[in-house]
């Protein structure tokens, strides 16, 4: 049995510290930083940060590992899409609130062996997720009146801010991605955070499964290229 925790860089002095009491292991490539082994399990932490833990009682370890970190909650709103480029089907923009350490499991979909596992887990694990999906036929009609993917993209983002502000709740709030014009300006745009962040990482989850659960493959007309 395996579980993934979605750490970065900056958090590797933090798990080796909390890793110290474990037996060290020989590292098997130039891409592991650290190797370990408790009664149980094999505790792999790579260059990235990206932790695997390996063995017949991941679970626990991982538990036991959170817990030894002393993580504080970080409350986060993360947004990623899924479908720009595609010259077919829908095109999914998605919000998700969680906990960051509730969420580590997670990363980008496009990563992710089982989305529909995942996505159980994204679902279980967040307080709450927006979607909006915008059929082949929808995004013809939005193209022919001028709307631009990335203008399309922020009214959805904006629309769901908004919503998430006047319930009360205004977190740290991460975008997948270069910058966009949004109408909030407190946002933190950062490329690959649906593989850095795992709030991100499970908006690109939701997004994902949604699309492909859709079943819709029509054309999209007015598709030219990537990015258009």
């Amino acid at each position: 049995m395996t579980v993934v925790l979605n750490f970065q860089k900056k958090d590797i002095p933090a798990l080796e510290k909390a890793l110290a009491g474990l037996e060290g292991l020989k590292a098997n490539s130039v891409h592991e930083h650290a190797r370990f082994r408790d009664k149980k399990n094999v505790v792999v932490v790579y260059t990235s940060g990206k932790t695997v833990i390996q063995g017949t009682e991941p679970e626990k370890t991982k538990t036991w590992l959170l817990e030894k970190m002393g993580l504080a909650e970080e409350l986060v709103l993360g947004f990623d899409e899924v479908g720009r480029g595609e010259h077919t089907g829908p095109f999914v923009v998605c919000g998700v609130l969680g906990d960051t350490n509730k969420l580590r499991e997670v990363r980008d979909s496009k990563k992710t062996r089982s989305v529909t596992e995942k996505f159980e887990t994204v679902s279980r694990n967040s307080l709450s997720f927006g979607v909006f999906s915008f059929n082949a036929e929808f995004l013809d009609y939005l193209r022919k009146k001028g709307y631009t993917m990335n203008e399309i993209e922020e009214k959805a983002i904006d629309k769901m801010i908004e919503l998430f502000h006047e319930l009360g709740e205004k977190p740290r709030t991460v975008v997948d991605g270069n910058q966009l014009k949004l109408k909030n300006k407190n946002i933190e745009f950062i490329p690959r955070a649906d593989d850095l962040e795992p709030v991100v990482g499970s908006a690109s989850i939701v997004a994902g499964f949604l699309r492909e659960k859709s079943g819709d493959g029509a054309e999209r007309k007015t598709w030219k290229k990537k990015g258009q």
